[in-house]
């Protein structure tokens, strides 16, 4: 079961409350939660822990929006799954989203048990 092996997850978001709730979550779960607290460090942390599994992304951060790091890290690692989870909800942030090869795109607020199946679900493709 995915619980048992040691992943490692990078989660980009600049609101504290929201990095605790996500790394609870996580954390429940056995996984190594690192934190970025924009989408710059974001591209640095990933850049420096080859091993990262996962990425969740904010979109509306300083330095470096969620968009452009999560680009980089999708030309730099393709096979490397990033949830984008954003307060906005519009159909042209999702498509956005979708058309820089994101895997997923939720809303926030988001319950644990979805973030929990959908972590599962793209660490077990």
């Amino acid at each position: 079961m995915t619980q048992n092996i040691k992943h490692k997850i990078l989660v980009v978001e600049n609101d504290n409350t929201s990095f605790i709730y996500y790394r609870e979550v996580l954390s429940a779960l056995g996984f190594t939660v690192l934190w970025a607290n924009n989408g710059k460090q974001g591209v640095d942390i990933f850049q420096a822990e080859p091993d990262i599994n996962l990425v969740i992304m904010d979109i509306e951060m300083p330095i470096m929006n969620g968009y452009e790091a999560s680009e980089i890290i999708k030309k730099q690692s393709p096979q490397t799954p990033i949830i984008v989870i954003s307060a906005y909800a519009m159909k042209s942030v999702k498509e956005k989203v979708l058309a820089l090869n994101c895997d997923l795109f939720l809303t926030k607020p988001i319950r644990a048990l979805d973030l929990t199946n959908n972590v599962l679900k793209l660490l077990n493709k």
